[in-house]
């Protein structure tokens, strides 16, 4: 009876791995890709925020609904926002408006939030972006704050613009307006879209190839600023 050298043994347990790796592959994507295609158009398996559980709202934000009850009313007529060349202007050029219009300072935490400031850091720029657009009339329940957590470890305020083009990012630390899955970031929660006192845990896409990269350095306005004072766990 021929008998298998050691070194063969090894060979074939190793072509039987390649086989086995091949083949998962084989199952991820054959389940992954057809997701990309819905009605004949391609879409992002993570273009909009998946939110879970309820989570607690920043204090400080809840104490700025208290003295700003106006800007934090309640909803049931959720809507999107039609990302259409109109719209898009005026989110961009609210994005990089009051990215020119606030100094970055880090402030004490317990300083009240405020969507007026001249200086203040990323809660400043996410709530003043959020007024904006409101006094231009977009939807509140499509005007999400949300917590994340930046590459270097700080929490961090930021506006995301629900659209029917996905969720898009407009971020104190960036020049420009981002989708939300090509950030670097670990997201933690947002507003809830029918109230903006209620808070939820954003859901991460596991099973999904990353798409999150970093931005290029040209594209950071300023230095990481803010977050302090975030209760994020």
């Amino acid at each position: 009876m021929p008998t298998l050298s050691f070194a063969s043994a090894a060979s074939s347990r190793k072509r039987a791995r390649m086989k086995l790796g091949v083949l998962r592959a084989i199952v991820v994507m054959a389940v992954w890709w057809p997701a990309q295609f819905v009605a004949g158009e391609t879409i992002s398996i993570s273009s909009h925020m998946t939110p879970g559980e309820f989570a607690l709202a920043p204090i400080q934000f809840t104490v700025f609904c208290t003295r700003k009850p106006g800007r934090c009313t309640s909803s049931e007529d959720v809507q999107k926002i039609a990302y259409d060349d109109e719209s898009r202007h005026k989110i961009e050029s609210v994005q990089r408006g009051v990215n020119r219009s606030i100094a970055p300072f880090a402030h004490s935490p317990d300083v009240p939030w405020q969507d007026d400031a001249t200086i203040g850091d990323c809660n400043e720029y996410a709530l003043a972006k959020r007024s904006q657009l409101l006094d231009l009339k977009f939807p509140a329940s499509a005007l999400l704050l949300a917590v994340a957590v930046v590459p270097s470890g700080e929490a961090h305020l930021v506006l995301i613009v629900v659209t029917d083009q996905g969720d898009f990012v407009l971020d104190s630390l960036r020049r420009d307006v981002v989708r939300w899955e090509k950030l670097p970031y670990r997201w933690i929660k947002r507003s809830s879209p029918k109230d903006p006192k209620l808070w939820q845990f954003i859901l991460s896409p596991e099973g999904f190839p990353p798409t999150a990269q970093f931005d290029d350095d040209g594209l950071i306005v300023g230095a990481v600023r803010g977050g302090r004072g975030l209760d994020t766990p």
